[in-house]
């Protein structure tokens, strides 16, 4: 009995250690949905996971998502339950996904079963898409720099050592030192030399009148100083006006975040909306450039022009745009030079 007792505590932890290994999801997923690649980005810590889902058309990849998501674990059932909460890449047609993850018993650690719904998490056998995830990192691709990370960490504040105080000896000053007076002999008065006397000087002739008539005075013509926002709008319109997205909307409202796409290299850009200056000299970075425009009633077509007022570093001046049009949203990219505004076109089709 004595020998068995370390073998059945042995055999305990080693399942206990291979059920909680078999627990951790952290990773990129991949697999098959119908027509469609699905990728599942998961963070972990302990029973809850966060992440990002990127599924695409397998005959046309620009029709894709990509989705932040939620979740946790049914200690229960063994299974995981995961729900897209934000958009941040729609091409316009794709909604948010409910997945439910879980392992059968002679699964590998690299593989998973999945059901996509798009109502709700329901049972395991009514309709819905299943299909097989197959690991293929155990990291997972970091999200974008302008989504809220999955886990923010909290730093804590560390208070410094209290120093010790050493009592100091009280400084005795010395005592002033008093010299005696010393005599001082009465200075005697400078003799004055008379000045020499001051020869008279002749009068100044005055000049000659000048005639008016022969005189032709040349009057400066001034340049007109035209406002700031009146010079930029004027060089925006002497550049080529290059359009580099279309959408058709049925809003009259938009949101606009403005970053600099890819490296941070100083780009500085004047955003217009239908030749009207709306923010000039603003510098692109990872913080947005957050800007709200009501549509004008009186079109139907609305442009947003982006101004180069410099390229940076590294040219041209770039831009990621993200666009919220109601429940819509999109993310857009802009290219413009010293020569050529890169413009964003919205046209407004109400409902029937």
């Amino acid at each position: 009995m004595n020998r068995l007792y370390p073998l059945i505590i042995t055999t305990i932890s080693f399942l206990f250690a291979l059920q909680s290994k078999s627990q951790s999801i952290k990773g990129r997923w991949e697999g098959r949905m119908e027509n469609e690649h699905l990728q599942v980005n998961i963070e972990q810590r302990g029973g809850r996971i966060c992440g990002y889902t990127y599924d695409y058309e397998l005959n046309n990849p620009p029709d894709h998502c990509k989705a932040k998501f939620e979740g946790r674990f049914d200690a229960a059932t063994k299974t995981w339950y995961l729900k897209g909460i934000e958009f941040f890449e729609n091409s316009g047609s794709h909604v948010f996904m409910y997945l439910t993850l879980w392992k059968e018993q002679d699964d590998p650690a690299n593989k998973l079963r999945a059901r996509v719904s798009t109502s709700s998490f329901n049972s395991l056998f009514d309709d819905g898409t299943y299909l097989t995830l197959t690991r293929a990192s155990t990291l997972p691709n970091r999200m974008p720099v302008y989504m809220a990370p999955c886990f923010p960490e909290t730093k804590r504040t560390v208070r410094p050592p209290l120093k010790k105080t050493i009592p100091t000896k009280p400084v005795v000053k010395p005592k002033p030192v008093v010299k005696p007076k010393s005599t001082v002999k009465p200075q005697t008065k400078p003799v004055v030399k008379p000045k020499p006397p001051v020869k008279p000087q002749p009068k100044p002739v005055p000049p000659k009148p000048v005639i008016a008539d022969t005189v032709i005075k040349k009057v400066p013509v001034p340049t007109p100083v035209l406002p700031d926002h009146k010079l930029i709008t004027t060089k925006m319109k002497e550049r080529k006006q290059t359009e580099q997205s279309r959408i058709a909307l049925d809003v009259d409202h938009i949101n606009l975040k403005i970053y600099d796409n890819g490296e941070i290299d100083g780009d500085t850009v004047s955003v217009f909306y239908n030749k009207k200056l709306l923010v000039s000299h603003q510098r692109l970075s990872d913080k947005p450039i957050n800007i709200d425009i009501d549509f004008d009633k009186d079109t139907n077509i609305h442009e947003i022009t982006l101004y180069a007022e410099n390229l940076g570093s590294i040219p041209p001046n770039t831009a990621l745009i993200v666009v919220t049009a109601g429940k819509q949203r999109f993310e857009l990219r802009s290219k413009a030079s010293l020569s050529e505004n890169a413009v964003l076109v919205f046209e407004r089709k109400p409902n029937p």
